[in-house]
């Protein structure tokens, strides 16, 4: 069975020992996962090391989670699945080697060798959150709000313009009569 991760780990240290590493991080470690989401359950998470240059390693793996959200169409309760891959590269922050600027994957620097699983989770889930929630049904009904005024009873600030142009218009013409 799956155990919770540790808040920091050794990417280095990782891929000389296991290689990889699988847990899941509870909720309550994930502040900033915050309304209008809810995370409805741990995050399972899934990570593999290996060494890629003598300040750098590559991390993969994959991130799992359910958050609960209000659909924006229709007010109610949703479920939302996120499945993220992890493609990084661990370097030194102290380091002096420089990173290839061609590199396909996120470069992430690590103080000291420490990389802080806890908040790149934290991060990841809320970047792969909708901005929007929304059903993916579109026979979600729009939720019907009548405290909004009604068609009648809105103000059109335009509604005198044509009025009031054609007003000073015939003033305009009415003007060049008279000379």
């Amino acid at each position: 069975m799956p155990e919770e991760l540790p808040k920091f780990i050794d990417p280095r240290r990782l891929a000389d020992q296991a290689g990889s590493l699988t847990g899941f991080i509870s909720p309550g470690r994930l502040p900033r996962v915050v309304a209008p989401y809810r995370l409805k359950r741990p995050v399972a998470v899934s990570l593999s090391a290996r060494i890629d240059g003598p300040w750098r390693t590559h991390l993969g793996g994959q991130i799992k989670a359910e958050v609960e959200a209000t659909c924006q169409r229709c007010l109610g309760v949703m479920s939302v699945i996120i499945e993220h891959a992890i493609d990084v590269i661990a370097v030194h922050a102290d380091s002096s080697s420089p990173v290839d600027a061609d590199d396909a994957v996120d470069v992430i620097a690590t103080a000291n060798g420490v990389f802080d699983v806890e908040r790149f989770v934290e991060d990841e889930v809320v970047l792969a959150c909708p901005m929007f929630p929304m059903h993916d049904n579109p026979e979600c009904p729009p939720s019907s709000n009548n405290d909004g005024p009604h068609e009648d009873d809105r103000k059109r600030p335009f509604a005198d313009l044509a009025t009031l142009m054609s007003a000073s218009d015939r003033k305009g013409d009415a003007g060049n009569e008279t000379e």
